[in-house]
């Protein structure tokens, strides 16, 4: 069994939103719970403020907030997402 990605609470930011985010800040979402890991990963329960209810996340569809806003352009921002 491998360890989480995440931890409830951590922000974070669906990689498909990223990337077509361009001109554009990406909407954050929060871990609300670890649900169970099929194969080597998790599954969320991830949660914005702009919708009424939660989501369903795997974890290869997320990425950190804050290793995001550290980028200075959208292609370096697009290669990190790439890159996982």
């Amino acid at each position: 069994m491998t360890a989480a990605k995440f931890k409830v609470g951590q922000m974070v930011c669906l990689k498909a939103a990223v990337c077509d985010a361009a001109a554009g800040e990406a909407v954050s979402y929060k871990i609300l719970r670890l649900l169970h890991q099929q194969g080597h990963d998790w599954s969320y329960h991830v949660k914005t403020i702009l919708e009424p209810d939660a989501r369903f996340a795997e974890q290869d569809e997320l990425v950190l907030r804050s290793a995001l806003w550290s980028s200075t352009s959208v292609s370096t921002l697009s290669e990190r997402i790439t890159k996982g």
